[in-house]
């Protein structure tokens, strides 16, 4: 609400493989229910869209075996 950028760098991890694409629909879900909760009511501006918010950089990881 501030309009200053706050990068976090998440990570997920399931005993069954998921996708992707299943990480930015449950990273979407928190957006929306908790850091977006209210905001036009308490801070009297509209949420950013989840398409500004959540950015899916390439990535650079293993996955385990």
């Amino acid at each position: 609400m501030t309009k200053e950028l706050n990068e976090m760098v998440i990570y997920y991890w399931s005993p069954a493989v998921k996708s992707e694409d299943w990480a930015m629909e449950k990273m979407a879900t928190v957006y929306k229910e908790a850091h977006a909760y209210h905001s036009e009511r308490l801070y009297r501006t509209p949420p950013q869209a989840i398409q500004e918010v959540l950015v899916l950089k390439e990535h650079a990881y293993s996955q385990a075996k």
